[in-house]
């Protein structure tokens, strides 16, 4: 083989069918993230909301009579207070949460494509493997999430107000589950050195999200569904993420083997990190399904975005009910000037606190 060529020239030129596969590639890529490089999302403290709402649900499951509860009230009237402001502007942010966990997905997508492309013209075929797994996975969580969100979505049109907090917990879950999740603990990872200190086995603390790779080998089977051979082009991909044999075979440039005179069988093999030619041959034809199952897969993934943005609006309509009727029930524990607890971007008397302008006179509460 030709070693000034690259790994796409050489499979051009093996078969035409790779044209049209990297034609293909390039043109699903090219429809992803177009004209939005950037995102917005505004939120109130994960730390201070999880304490909120952890708080919130203890007092909950006490067992008050009518006038404890009210003494309890008056006892901690600013810590309640600061308790319900957080919940409700924790369901305000659920669309903007929404819109990032889409648009991050995308840009990641579209990063590992370049770098996918880049391998074949750099003859990286480790690194083929490597990013089309990452792909896979990506693109995964996004079927996924579509499945569920859009079931919730429908299943919350017409809730009647009993039911809202079940259904805003469920939606809130869901997209922190696929945007949230992490293996590691951040702060410690920031804050020290990967040189200094015990590695521990991770678990999750109280308020964050753990997502196992059970979690993720269940969302490429729910891509495996939609596009035939996934799952088998992840595990194939796995054997080259992993020291196994794989890379072993990848990297055969010759093979050759002579036959003793009482039949006894001698191989000799030479290996190359430069256009193994004999490790290419055997894997050009899954190579050729890895690279139209990658690119099946995007597709699939800016068919489900799509999807999923149309219904951005029934979110809309569903999270500003539930915090109108949120602010209902507590009208009182925003100021006037604060920003209002759907993120309209208005403040809080000019939006949905608008209602309660005369209870606020009334009780002449601080602005």
């Amino acid at each position: 083989m030709p070693k000034s060529k690259s790994l796409r020239d050489y499979l051009e030129n093996q078969s035409p069918k790779f044209i049209d596969a990297f034609e293909r590639f390039d043109l699903a890529t090219s429809k992803i993230l177009v004209g939005n490089r950037g995102c917005r999302y505004r939120y109130p403290s994960a730390s201070q909301s999880f304490q909120a709402f952890q708080w919130i649900s203890n007092e909950g499951q006490k067992d008050y009579t009518g006038g404890e509860f009210q003494q309890f009230i008056a006892e901690n009237n600013e810590k309640f207070a600061e308790a319900i402001r957080l919940s409700i502007y924790s369901a305000g942010k659920l669309p903007e949460l929404f819109d990032l966990m889409l648009w991050e997905r995308e840009a990641a997508i579209k990063d590992l494509a370049s770098q996918f492309r880049t391998s074949f013209d750099c003859s990286s075929i480790l690194g083929v493997f490597l990013i089309g797994r990452a792909i896979l996975e990506q693109v995964g969580r996004v079927i996924t999430t579509k499945q569920r969100v859009l079931l919730e979505l429908e299943q919350g049109e017409s809730l009647p107000e009993s039911e809202m907090v079940n259904h805003y917990l469920a939606l809130d879950e869901i997209l922190s589950l696929r945007s949230k999740s992490t293996r590691i603990d951040w702060q410690v990872y920031l804050n020290e050195s990967l040189k200094d200190g015990k590695k521990k086995s991770y678990k999750a603390k109280d308020g964050e999200l753990d997502l196992t790779a059970t979690d993720l080998l269940n969302s490429i089977d729910q891509l495996n569904k939609q596009v035939k051979g996934a799952r088998k082009a992840y595990e194939l991909a796995s054997e080259f993420a992993h020291p196994n044999i794989g890379t072993r075979n990848l990297f055969i440039d010759k093979a050759s083997r002579r036959v003793l005179s009482d039949g006894v069988i001698l191989w000799e093999r030479t290996y190359s990190n430069e256009l193994p030619e004999a490790g290419i041959t055997m894997l050009q034809e899954r190579l050729l399904e890895f690279v139209e199952i990658c690119c099946e897969s995007i597709e699939l993934c800016s068919s489900a975005t799509t999807s999923l943005r149309k219904k951005r609006p029934t979110l809309d309509k569903f999270i500003k009910r539930f915090v109108r009727n949120s602010i209902d029930n507590h009208p009182l524990v925003f100021l006037v000037s604060e920003p209002c607890p759907c993120f309209s971007g208005k403040k809080y008397m000019e939006c949905c606190g608008k209602s309660h302008r005369k209870l606020f006179r009334s009780q002449g509460a601080p602005t």
